[in-house]
């Protein structure tokens, strides 16, 4: 898995918050055993069951406050980690909104399919519809405009420039991420149906990695992802990012 994707879920708050309430379960998990281990006089002391616990004064207290002491202790000896497991679950589906799970609940209804699928960006390329719901506005506008044959390639090539080189969302992991996915399957579908377009994005992307807007490393992974889906890729852009 490339270290982009792993960046990109790593980033987001509810793993973080699974990741910091597991790693405190376990933590706790380990300090109880070790108590445990050094402290076995706390078991020792303790009455059994069967016994009859002076009731009043401060002795009660003391056996009352042993025992709770025991069970709390080995039960996080036993369960800690998947105790901060759970925790950490509870945490996260305490922090989605109660309209948001209803709303969710409607539109997964069979009666609202149809709806969702009209609100897809999507196309369909050898039999195979391809989503494109990645793409930012900016990105899925470029697409449009170079879908459109009675546009002139001398437009589209001044828009791509545009697009490519100033309303590009890099600056987070999810931009960059979600970037990658839309101009793979850009190129994709352009090499399938407009070769000249496909030229347009291509050149316009090479511009792009030279001039650093993109890096090479997100250059190489767009090539790999390209490779798998048997697109050509240009020459000049192999030797670019591999240098």
């Amino acid at each position: 898995m490339n270290l982009l994707y792993i960046k990109m879920f790593l980033s987001r708050n509810d793993v973080k918050i699974l990741i910091v309430c597991t790693a405190a379960g376990g933590i706790l998990q380990i300090l109880s055993k070790n108590y445990i281990k050094k402290n076995p006089e706390i078991f020792n002391a303790l009455p059994e069951s069967k016994e009859v616990i002076p009731r009043g004064g401060v002795t009660e207290k003391v056996i009352v406050a042993k025992l709770i002491a025991k069970t709390i202790l080995s039960f996080l000896a036993d369960h800690g980690l998947t105790t901060g497991l759970l925790s950490g679950a509870f945490v996260v589906v305490g922090q989605i909104p109660f309209t948001a799970i209803g709303t969710y609940i409607d539109n997964s209804l069979p009666q609202n399919l149809p709806h969702l699928n009209i609100k897809k960006f999507s196309i369909v390329v050898d039999g195979q519809e391809l989503i494109l719901d990645q793409c930012d506005q900016s990105l899925k506008y470029l697409f449009k405009i170079l879908e459109d044959d009675q546009i002139p390639l001398q437009e589209k090539r001044k828009v791509a420039r545009s697009v490519i080189n100033k309303y590009l969302n890099l600056t987070t992991v999810t931009g960059q991420c979600n970037f990658v996915i839309c101009i793979v399957s850009i190129l994709y579908i352009l090499s399938n149906n407009n070769y000249s377009s496909f030229y347009i994005m291509m050149q316009n992307l090479i511009a792009a990695i030279r001039s650093g807007k993109i890096s090479k490393a997100m250059g190489r992974l767009i090539v790999r992802r390209l490779k798998k889906k048997n697109v050509l890729i240009d020459p000049e852009l192999l030797d670019l990012i591999s240098s």
